[in-house]
Formats: C-alpha cells, sequence, structure tokens
C-alpha cells in the first residue's frame, strides 16, 4: 500500500516537474531563437559574417556576407566561388532574397555569360522593382543594346521607387535632355508626368551656362513634354531661358519661350508685351523689369490713357536700366513706336530707349524720350545690320532731381520702315 502510495506519489510529482523543466527549456529556446533573429537583423546590413554567427539560417545575411565577399576580394576566383556558395544558401533558404540573385547575376557577368545574368537581373526585378543595383544594371544592359526606350524605363523605375537615387541619376538624365539620341524620347516620358519630374526640371532650369545641355535639343524635349498638359511649375524653368540667351542660343530660346507660353507664332518680329497688359513671367524674352526702390519699372493702371502703362522711376542721381527684353529681328530698316508722357512726379533728366546687337556694346539706337503733359505718340527709325542675330531693346533712365523723377510708356512696338 505505501509503496503503491509512493508510486503513485512519485508519478503525481514527477510530471510536475517533467512539465516545468519543459516550459523552462521553452522559454530559454524562444529566448535564444528571438535573440538570435534580432541579431541577425540588426547587423546583416552591416555585419552579415556575425549575424550568421547568430543566425546561420538567415538568407537575407547570407546574401549581404556574400555580396561583402565578392566586393573585398573582387575578380578573385576563390572569393567568386564563396560569393556563389553564400548566394545559393540564401536561395535554397528564401527563393525571394532580392540581394541574391543580383549577386548570382553579377557572378554571371564575371564569368561572361551575360545572357544568363540577364535572365538573373530580370527576375530580381520581379522579385522587386525597389532594388537599385538591379535598376542599375538593367540601364546599362540597355544602353549596351543602344535600347533609349528601356533604359529610360528603367530609370523611370529607379527615380520612382528610390528617392535615394535622385542624386545619383537626374545629373545623368539632365545630360540627356541635351544628347540627340535621347531628348525625344525622354520628352515622351515626361509627358506622362512622372513624379520625378519636377525635381528634374528644377535640376534643369538650374543648370549653369557653362555646362548645360544643347538648347536646341532641350527646347525639342520640352515641347514634346508639354503634349502632356501644362507643366507643374513653369517657373523653375524659367532660367533655361536666361542660360540659352547668354549662350547666344537665341532661336532654341524662342523656342522654349513658345513653349512656355504659346506665344511663338508671333514673337520674331514683335515687341512681346508692349501695351504691358499682359505678365512677363519669361523673362529675358517678356520685359525684364528693375524692381529696385530707388531705381525701378513697374506695370501700373490709372496714367497714359486707358488699360496699364509701364511707370518707371529713379530717386536723385539714380540712373541705369529699368527694363528690356531680347528681340530677334532680321536685317533691314524698322520705325520703334511709343507713347509717352507724365505723372504727377518731375520728368526724368533722362530717358532714352536703346537698341543694340546682343553681345556687342555698340547702339543701333539711342534715342531719347521726351514725355509730354498728355499721351504723346513718338516714333524713331534703326537698322539692323547682317550677322546681327538678335538685339537688346532697354529703357534707361537718369534722374538730377532731389525728389526723384517718374515717367511713362506705353504701346511699344516695332515695325519694317515703311510698314
Amino acid at each position: 500500500m505505501t509503496s503503491a502510495r509512493t508510486r503513485g506519489g512519485f508519478g503525481r510529482r514527477l510530471p510536475s516537474k517533467a512539465r516545468l523543466l519543459v516550459a523552462l527549456l521553452f522559454v530559454a529556446t524562444i529566448g535564444w531563437l528571438v535573440a538570435a533573429v534580432g541579431a541577425g537583423a540588426v547587423l546583416r546590413n552591416g555585419q552579415p559574417d556575425r549575424a550568421l554567427g547568430f543566425a546561420p539560417w538567415d538568407a537575407r545575411a547570407a546574401a549581404r556576407a556574400a555580396e561583402r565577399g565578392l566586393t573585398k576580394g573582387g575578380a578573385d576566383p576563390s572569393s567568386l566561388r564563396q560569393a556563389g556558395a553564400l548566394a545559393r544558401n540564401a536561395l535554397s533558404r528564401d527563393a525571394t532574397v532580392v540581394p541574391a540573385w543580383r549577386l548570382m547575376g553579377l557572378l554571371e557577368v564575371a564569368a561572361k555569360r551575360e545572357g544568363r545574368a540577364a535572365g538573373l537581373f530580370h527576375m530580381s526585378e520581379r522579385l522587386s522593382r525597389r532594388d537599385l543595383p538591379t535598376q542599375l544594371w538593367l540601364i546599362e544592359e540597355s544602353v549596351k543594346r543602344n535600347d533609349v526606350p528601356d533604359a529610360l524605363r528603367h530609370y523611370d523605375i529607379a527615380l520612382r521607387t528610390n528617392p535615394r537615387s535622385h542624386d545619383m541619376l537626374m545629373p545623368i538624365l539632365v545630360a540627356a535632355a541635351g544628347a540627340p539620341q535621347t531628348a525625344s524620347d525622354l520628352g515622351r516620358l515626361l509627358a506622362t508626368r512622372p513624379l520625378w519630374a519636377g525635381n528634374f526640371y528644377y535640376r534643369l532650369g538650374q543648370s549653369p551656362a557653362a555646362t548645360a545641355p544643347d538648347p536646341a535639343h532641350v527646347a525639342r524635349m520640352l515641347a514634346i513634354a508639354r503634349r502632356g498638359g501644362p507643366f507643374a511649375n513653369e517657373g523653375v524653368l524659367r532660367g533655361l531661358l536666361e542660360s540659352m540667351v547668354e549662350r547666344g542660343a537665341y532661336q532654341p530660346a524662342l523656342h522654349l519661350f513658345g513653349t512656355l507660353s504659346g506665344q511663338a507664332a508671333r514673337s520674331p518680329k514683335t515687341v512681346r508685351n508692349g501695351t504691358f497688359e499682359g505678365t512677363n513671367d519669361f523673362a529675358p524674352m517678356d520685359w525684364d523689369l528693375s524692381g529696385e526702390v530707388d531705381l525701378g519699372a513697374e506695370a501700373r493702371a490709372g496714367v497714359g490713357g486707358r488699360g496699364n502703362a509701364l511707370v518707371v522711376w529713379a530717386s536723385t542721381d539714380r540712373n541705369g536700366v529699368v527694363a528690356r527684353q531680347i528681340l530677334m529681328l532680321p536685317p533691314g530698316s524698322y520705325r520703334l513706336r511709343y507713347k509717352a508722357g507724365r505723372t504727377q512726379a518731375s520728368a526724368p533728366s533722362r530717358l532714352e530707349w536703346r537698341i543694340a546687337c546682343a553681345g556687342t556694346e555698340a547702339f543701333l539706337l539711342s534715342g531719347p524720350v521726351i514725355p509730354g503733359a498728355t499721351a504723346v505718340a513718338r516714333e524713331t527709325g534703326f537698322r539692323i545690320p547682317a550677322g546681327c542675330a538678335a538685339q537688346w531693346l532697354s529703357l534707361d533712365i537718369g534722374s538730377t532731381d532731389p525728389a526723384g523723377s517718374e515717367a511713362w510708356v506705353d504701346d511699344v512696338g516695332v515695325a519694317r520702315a515703311g510698314g
């Protein structure tokens, strides 16, 4: 009886201890597993070898270790074999590990098996379009095949899925805007209004004149891009007009002005916004107005009759150009016509229109403007010589009055002499 009770008691106590032992073992195992997985996740990018020490089954750590080994060992055969083994090990554990597919592709490139490499990189892309190294390789592969649309497709994917790629890829695309073999295709891509287009236009508009891409191809690219609808912020492209004019690329600047403003058809042979009723959004094709407190110009209503007129002013002892725009008149004789008048302030001591060939300091016209008490229509003649592709039309003012001076001009236009 005692023996039975003892056996019964022992039987009841043993499962209790066993359960406790199993529970403790389970907790310890889970704790170690959580720690190992956590360490692997933390270390796999920076220290993948250590991550594999904690979690040898971590396929992503294995892929990262393979990449690092290949980077350190370069084309050394043993490094290539070791990297391949790690990559295959990673894929045997998890076939969705993109870096392992990409690495296998690089190993095929090293072995000069380009066809197999392409298949592996396309597999990598199918698994994830966000892998930037994969997209970079596919861009290069498309360029080698001279397949510009496909290369631009991969640029688009990389820029949309990896904002960190912008600093790397945008300068290349800006350069491509000025290349004859890529400008049109890039324009067609931009016409689809990709999310990165604003950043691209900003960088294009900020390009220094000395390093900006070819103006003619840029103007053509933007004309194609504009077919997709208005640009989100045309103002960021204003710098391009100034850059093109500075480089002497007058016709591309005119074409770009037409793309941005829709005024190309009547731009070459007249003064733009000579009535000052419109806006001057795209200087120097539109009026470039000085806005200084003591030397400036602005379109203002209530002077010179109906609508707006350009009011110009100068403080005492100030003088300079307050309004100008670039013209592209062919050789021949012309008349500059305008109206001028006074405001309630004193008349300027000097007010004159000047016309000079762009890039020179020789004036084709330097005619005084004599504002009357009422609106007075005036005109003066000048001649454009051969070889003068573009001309600056400017209004220059000076004042000696202690209280400052002011006047207005309006209805400015240019016409062929006798026309």
